[in-house]
This record gives structure tokens, sequence and C-alpha cells, in this order.
């Protein structure tokens, strides 16, 4: 596995790292821990929870997984976000509806839509402490590596009793360092009022992500990006290598030689990773087969090629779509041998 130097939790990590929101209420326990254990033993060292995944589960279940392995590892958690409320009904319904995704996979974007949500809790510096606490005795470890503030607005993050409590979990030794979990802009200003902020968490959007990761804020922040197989995207791609002789040859020429959806996930995950050279990417990968594709991935050295492929191709589609008489500008990339030949 590829390791980057982060400076703001003091060791190297993983390049990607796994991503525990369905653990504890999509993936069953025993699945899960099975997984953890996989990517683990795969190099994946960074692992992401909060207090609201797996309807309130998953720091429970991340927590028997760590037990021998704190010392190895970096642990992220958040603030802000409560569990939801799940009736016994739907309780006793998880394993049909495990079964129900792994079943129809088509079935999936409706279970999650369906199911119920997060609830987001007002930032004060009370919660923060109280939600640290409360995560560290559910993992059953002494400290975070990361303590995120889940989407804080502009307020919250100037508000002085927040301020204080973020130093003082980290004086304590609760959380290594804090981070920012939202919006891009709240996290900029926010560094800017404490030293204590030095982690940045966006989404995966490799056409703006580089641009962000390249601000520079300080010399030691990092920044960790989600959201990379968004589905919408993923489906839009793969039917444009499917049915665009344009998009097809142009991958292929790439390296991306595989059928069309695995070539439109091996490009996103590309781009995201070189889009975010020196942070982490985070991923969910239950499935052993999408683990081992990662994980193959994340070991070759990043590059800015994959997003101006992925460019290109969005820029194939939108002349597609574009109404008549609309002006049509291109982007030319010549074809060379892809990083993954």
């Amino acid at each position: 596995m590829r390791t980057i130097p982060f400076e703001a939790v003091g060791r190297s990590v993983s390049a990607i790292g796994f991503g525990c929101a369905s653990l504890g209420s999509l993936i069953a326990r025993r699945n899960g821990l099975r997984a953890l254990a996989r990517a683990f033993d795969a190099g994946v060292t960074w692992f992401d929870v909060a207090p609201s995944y797996g309807d309130g589960n998953a720091e429970l279940i991340l927590g028997d997984f760590l037990k021998g392995k704190r010392a190895s590892v970096s642990v992220c958690t958040k603030v802000g976000i409560a569990p939801p409320s799940v009736s016994p009904v739907a309780s006793a319904a998880k394993p049909a509806v495990r079964w129900l995704g792994r079943a129809l996979p088509c079935a999936r974007p409706c279970i999650r839509v369906l199911r119920p949500a997060p609830k987001s809790m007002p930032l004060t510096g009370s919660l923060v402490t109280e939600s640290v606490v409360r995560s560290l005795r559910a993992l059953r470890i002494e400290n975070v590596d990361v303590l995120a503030l889940h989407e804080p607005g502009l307020r919250d993050v100037s508000r002085d009793d927040v301020l204080e409590a973020l130093h003082t979990v980290v004086r304590k030794g609760y959380a290594s360092t804090i981070g920012i979990a939202g919006a891009p802009g709240v996290a900029l200003a926010a560094m800017k009022l404490t030293h204590t902020i030095r982690v940045i968490q966006i989404p995966a959007d490799a056409l703006t992500a580089r641009v962000a990761c390249q601000s520079r804020v300080s010399n030691d922040a990092r920044f960790v990006t989600h959201g990379v197989f968004r589905r919408r995207l993923l489906l839009q791609l793969a039917a444009l290598i499917q049915d665009n002789l344009d998009a097809r040859m142009l991958l292929q020429a790439n390296g991306y030689v595989d059928k069309p959806a695995a070539s439109a996930a091996a490009l996103l995950l590309d781009a995201a990773l070189g889009s975010n050279p020196n942070g982490v990417v985070l991923l969910s990968m239950w499935n052993e087969k999408h683990m081992d594709l990662n994980v193959a991935r994340a070991l070759a050295p990043p590059s800015n090629r994959a997003q101006m492929v992925l460019k290109a191709c969005l820029g194939i589609d939108a002349r597609l779509h574009a109404p008549r008489g609309t002006l049509k500008t291109e982007t030319r990339i010549v074809p060379g041998r892809g990083r993954h030949d």
C-alpha cells in the first residue's frame, strides 16, 4: 500500500482509507469485521467513523476490530451528528434488508433513501467534549487521531466555547488534531482562527478538489476526500464509454481497457487519487473484489493524467447533449501510455 506522511497525526498513513458509514446497518457485524481485517491486511491504516454511522453501531464494531491494532492505524471520528431513531420493527428487518441489498444491487439506492437519516446537532463546546468522550468509550481507545466537526457553519467555528473545547480536546490528548468535514470555505476560515484544525474532509470532485488541495493553507494541512463513486456520475461515464467511440478510444489509449463500468470506476478513483496526492481518499470496501481493485490502483504514484482524461470525457458528453447552436469547446488529450498499462 502506498503511504503518505500525515504530519497532522504524526505518522504515515495509507493513501486510501476505509469509510465505515454502513458498518452495523447495511453491513452486519461479522461481515464488517471480516472486511476491516481484509483491508488492514492489505495495508489500509486509515479508518473513518462517526457516532451516527451504522445506526449508532459503527464505533462499537470498529472498537472490536481495533483490539491489538491501535498503534498501527489512524482513526477519525466526528462530532455534530447523532444516530437516527430506529424502531424495533426496523431493527428486526435489518437482516432481510441486507439480503435484499446483496441480491439486488440496483435496490441499494432505494434502501439508502428509505433508511432513517442521522440528526444534525447544534455545535457547542459541551457537545464537542461530551461527544468525543462517548466515542472513545464506544471505540474502547484512549484517543483518536482526528476529531472532525461535521458540516459546521461559520458561526459554529467562530464560537469561543467551541474553539476552547477544541483546544481542550487536543490538550487532554483525546484527539491528535481537529478536522472539518464540510464546506471548504468554512474549513479555511476555521483554520485561520485556531491552529488545532489541520485536516479538511471534502467530496472527491476530481475536477475541483485539486484546486482546494493546492491552496496550501498551512504546510502540514491535509485533505481527506470522499464520495468517489457517485452513482449518477459512474452511470453517466459507463454509458458514455459504452456508446461513444471517441470516449472509448480515449480511455483505451490511456490504459482503461476493462468493461465500461469497471473502466469508469477506475478512472474516477485514479482522478480522486491524483487530485489529492498528499492526502487520504475514503472508500467503502465491503466487497472483497472491489477492495482488491481499489488497493491495486492505490499502489501507483498519483498522477493528474486521469483528471485530464475525465475532464475530456465529460466534455465529450457535454457536447453530445448540448442544444443546437450552442458554442462547443473542445479539450484535447494526446493519447499515450496509461499509468496502469
